[in-house]
């Protein structure tokens, strides 16, 4: 390999590198949340001890490389290492994390004592990669200066912007491609095999260029004073501009995120764009000053302006965030709801981000190589390299955790980026006043009050209108809420949280997105409000004895107050992660969640689950997790079969873990794959229907689960709040029963979707677009509003009671269907019978004459009753029914397909499996594609269940086989079919 050449190849070589390195902190921030318990807590640390180990390893490769006479063979080594430890990670954190939930937290006694110990081991898992890591720059840099001595400055510049820009593409390749690809043991594999990649190349450069391995000669310029890069005090000077830089860069970068995940949503593909839009702008930088920064008669004085500009341009990105919100709608309504559409929304979104972003890292990616070349020219050397990376480093460390941990909570994401603006432009006024002189007094002078001015300006009036920032614009495509105010709006640590009023309904929401909608007044309640009392109410109504109880998520808070509203609890713990929450419920909900704020019983933590259940090592009768949406970066940790395995061990024999899933922006794949999830670490689980867009899943260890009792409405609190959502009764709640354990997974199992892991998040990786389509996951609603009794028949543990008390505003088919059948045997016209009234009185008027007046309006409307309500008949009803709808002297004239059905309907109704298969058998032998679709896939179901009823799968199965041929060209198979074929295919398999 020539020499000319030899620069061109490390310039490569380093960009390989800063792919693999901004991997590791994608992943290293999806591995840590998984330990830690959120993203922003995860995201907090990586940066924290990424940054840490850069500043280690960047000091100590500065303070030896000097002595190496193969600096580059150094680098090969440092890579080779970083590519090793990289193929030990997965296995390694997976043992040590499971047995520090199952051995050693339990043991620490104090929440204090376990953050120490969290945030220590995670610290210690990803150290020494990081100090690895931060060797790199300095000795690729010094190889690189040995190569080309003559532009120091350009050497730098070209070898920032090179890393840089491969940082840029490896955090979008690592969360778009490699993670849903091949999960998180395959993308930290690859970042290892990059890394070997690199060293092998190294190696070869090494070989072919042997000169290379002299060592180079440390350049000392002229002392004189009159020289700008002279002195000792002129290097510490330059440390602690890159220290500044550092702090201020990483206040912009955390204030930055949090504002534009109001914009662009908080999911984890939405943070990897803004950190991929955030390094491109240091890349830029670096780019344009390498040309450039060998000709400066005086960095120190270029230093000072881009210190200043750096500030002015931060605060600007206040005025322009506004405007985000107008942007962010025009891509929402441009964009289709498609796959292509969900490209162009991501790609648009960067361009946003990088639109606020990218002016200010433009100076920011200029400032490191000026402070190095400068330093490098200051007589100290190839090692100061690695003293001012490693100053700009722990500057970030202060600037992370200033921001987050103190600037967030008072002040807001505006006051960070205030802070960091201050930082930056104070350090300009800095660089300018010294040395003294008139010249520089009066620059001093006009700048600090051009300065003083525009920090006046963005603290007075560069305000959002808060009605924008609760928008949610990223879900509705409007960038001004409907609502009628804001009543509170304040920053936590992990996000930002709001109360918005429209008229007596009040919606809490984090970073935007609405995780509680209740109605404050008398008026309907809305789907949110009877998804959290059913959430607390239906595992009172499945425990025969609950005492102590968990709810994961504390939201509006009424979850926790329903709990509390049955005496027999002795306590009730509720975990949430944002203290602001907590905060903003209060203010919003009062007294709706009294209980949870005054009841003793009633024990509020500020914790992740995970650590929460294993610090506290208490077992519970009922455990509640209702966190926020899974697309929300962090939470779908808490879908996963880790979290189901976890969360079961700290619950009693029979208790219950109930879980919501939401069935509104989320797709069929990522519901089965939580229940897939799920159900391997539970005994037994049911799942309810809350309102047709949230799901309940009561979930039991060592127990099988029965039918919903009535006793909570003996509770004056219990009994209020359930008939404000129209629950009176048992029945209410058994109304909304799906299915159980035994039935459902032979369903989810036919989804190609595999189970959601901790390793392989299936789900998060799918939620983000999912959201942006508007996906509903329907199926549910459709088992539970099936024409045909499938759970009745087939249910391993029998259900099936009277039903006396339903209310009539229950929301789905069964209140209807215990109508229609009054309607029938009592003769009453009930005004609530919507759906089935018009064939219901068709049905009763034909009976009258055996529909000698409009026999095929007669035959078409019993035989659409007949299907409607046969599922909903008791069995001591059915022939009463059958009486009213078809006297005796009326079948008599049937035809001998009205007879069929007849039978057919009757034997449904009965639950008579032997009937079912002899009626249905017939007709499903006599069908031919010309019959109506729906009357042979009806005929088809229902001689399926019986053979399932009878135990015979194989001839279910055979059914399903043989129906394509009976029906018309193009026709769909029905969900019963899809469902009953599932359960046949599971039992063929067990047996």
């Amino acid at each position: 390999m020539r020499r000319i050449s030899a620069p061109i190849v490390l310039l490569g070589i380093f960009t390989v590198s800063g792919f693999s390195g901004l991997i590791y902190e994608s992943i290293w921030s999806n591995y840590l949340k998984l330990f830690l318990g959120h993203a922003a807590y995860s995201q907090v640390l990586v940066l924290v001890i990424f940054m840490g180990g850069l500043a280690i390893g960047s000091a100590l490769a500065g303070r030896f490389s000097v002595r190496w006479k193969q600096v580059l063979l150094g680098y090969a080594i440092v890579e080779a290492i970083t590519g090793a430890i990289a193929l030990l990670f997965h296995g390694a954190f997976d043992k040590i994390t499971q047995a520090s939930f199952a051995h050693v937290i339990p043991t620490l006694g104090s929440a204090g004592a376990v953050q120490v110990y969290k945030w220590g081991l995670g610290a210690a898992m990803i150290l020494p990669q990081s100090i690895l890591l931060g060797m790199t720059f300095p000795l690729m840099t010094a190889a690189f200066l040995r190569f080309s001595p003559a532009k120091a400055g350009r050497s730098v510049s070209m070898l920032y912007f090179t890393n840089s820009i491969g940082g840029a593409m490896g955090v979008l390749a690592s969360g778009f491609a490699l993670i849903p690809n091949v999960g998180l043991p395959g993308t930290i594999l690859t970042a290892g095999l990059l890394n070997f990649g690199v060293a092998f190349l190294a190696w070869l450069l090494i070989k072919s260029a042997p000169e290379v391995q002299a060592p180079a000669p440390v350049t000392v310029t002229d002392t004189s004073p009159g020289n700008p890069f002279a002195g000792a005090a002129s290097y510490r000077w330059l440390l602690f501009a890159s220290f500044v830089t550092g702090l201020a860069s990483f206040c912009y970068e955390i204030g930055w995120i949090r504002m534009l995940s109001l914009v662009l949503g908080a999911s984890t593909h939405a943070f990897e764009i803004m950190l991929s839009s955030f390094i491109l702008g240091l890349a830029l930088g670096g780019l344009w000053i390498s040309r450039r920064i060998d000709r400066s008669p005086d960095p120190r004085v270029l230093l000072a302006n881009i210190q200043v500009a750096m500030g002015l341009l931060a605060l600007s990105t206040l005025f322009i965030y506004g405007s985000t919100f107008d942007w962010m709608e025009q891509v929402i309504n441009t964009f289709g709801r498609t796959d292509a559409g969900y490209v162009g929304f991501n790609w648009a979104s960067h361009v946003l981000a990088s639109a606020v972003m990218v002016p200010t890292t433009f100076c920011a990616g200029m400032t490191l190589p000026i402070i190095t070349f400068a330093a490098v020219r200051s007589g100290v050397g190839e090692r100061a390299v690695g003293a001012v990376y490693a100053a700009n480093t722990a500057g970030a460390i202060i600037g992370v955790a200033l921001a987050v941990h103190v600037l967030m909570p008072l002040f807001n994401a505006k006051g960070v980026i205030v802070a960091g603006a201050m930082f930056d432009f104070a350090l300009g006024l800095l660089l300018f006043a010294t040395p003294a002189s008139p010249a520089r007094s009066r620059r001093l002078a006009i700048v600090s009050v051009a300065g003083l001015a525009a920090f006046s300006m963005a603290i007075l009036s560069a305000d959002v209108d808060p009605l924008k920032i609760v928008s949610g614009v990223f879900r509705t495509g409007i960038n001004r809420s409907t609502q009628d105010e804001v009543l509170y709006l304040r920053d936590g640590k992990t996000a930002k949280v709001s109360l918005a009023r429209k008229r007596e309904t009040i919606a809490l929401a984090t970073n935007g997105k609405i995780d509680a909608t209740i109605n404050m007044g008398s008026g309907t309640p809305t789907g949110d409000e009877v998804t959290q009392i059913l959430l607390g109410a239906l595992p009172l109504m499945l425990h025969p004895a609950p005492k102590t109880a968990a709810v994961i998520g504390f939201g509006s808070g009424m979850t926790t107050h329903v709990l509390l509203a049955d005496p027999g609890l002795e306590r009730v713990d509720s975990v949430e992660i944002e203290a602001r929450m907590i905060e903003a419920a209060r203010k919003g909900f009062f007294p709706l969640n009294r209980l949870a704020y005054e009841d003793p019983r009633s024990q509020i933590h500020i914790e992740d689950a995970k650590t929460y259940f294993s610090v506290a090592n208490r077992k519970y009768d009922i455990i509640v997790s209702e966190p926020s949406n899974p697309w929300v970066s962090g939470v779908s940790s808490l879908f996963t079969a880790e979290f189901y395995r976890h969360v079961a061990r700290y619950l009693n024999d029979g208790g219950m873990l109930v879980q919501w899933i939401q069935l509104y922006e989320i797709d069929y794949a990522s519901v089965a794959s939580v229940m897939k999830a799920l159900s391997p670490a539970f005994d037994d689980y049911a799942v309810y229907i809350a309102d047709p867009f949230d799901l309940l899943v009561v979930a039991s260890r060592n127990a099988r689960l029965g039918a919903p009792d009535g006793r909570i409405f003996n509770q004056p609190e219990l009994k209020r709040r359930l008939a404000r959502i129209y629950v009176n009764s048992a029945d209410d709640a058994r109304a909304r029963r799906v299915g159980e354990k035994s039935l459902l997974d032979p369903l989810f199992a036919t989804s190609p979707a595999p189970l959601n892991s901790d390793y392989f998040p299936f789900m998060d990786n799918r939620a983000a677009r999912a959201r942006f389509l508007a996906l509903n996951v329907t199926e549910p609603m459709q088992i539970l509003t099936t024409e045909l009794p499938i759970n009745e028949m087939l249910a391993s543990v029998s259900t099936e009671l009277p039903w006396t008390s339903l209310t009539v505003q229950n929301p789905f088919g069964r209140s209807l269907g215990q109508l229609a059948i009054r309607s029938v045997i009592e003769g009453v016209d009930d005004v609530a019978l919507a759906q089935a009234r018009q064939p219901t009185a068709f049905a009763r008027l034909g009976a009258q004459d055996c529909g000698a007046r409009a026999p095929q309006l007669w035959q078409s409307s019993w035989i659409n009753v007949g299907r409607f309500v046969a599922r909903y008949l008791d069995r001591d009803k059915a022939p009463l029914f059958w009486d009213k709808v078809m006297s005796p002297h009326c079948r008599e004239r049937l035809s001998p397909d009205a007879r069929r059905w007849y039978r057919l309907l009757n034997a449904v109704g009965s639950r008579d499996s032997g009937a079912i298969v002899d009626q249905a058998g017939e007709m499903f032998r006599s069908a031919t594609p010309d019959v109506a679709a729906g009357d042979t896939l009806y005929v088809a179901a229902a001689l399926m269940l019986g053979h399932l009823a009878r135990q015979e799968p194989e001839r279910a199965h055979a059914v399903f086989t043989q129906l394509p041929g009976k029906l018309p060209p193009g026709s769909q198979t029905s969900p019963e079919i899809h469902w009953l074929e599932a359960i046949s295919a599971s039992k063929l398999q067990h047996h």
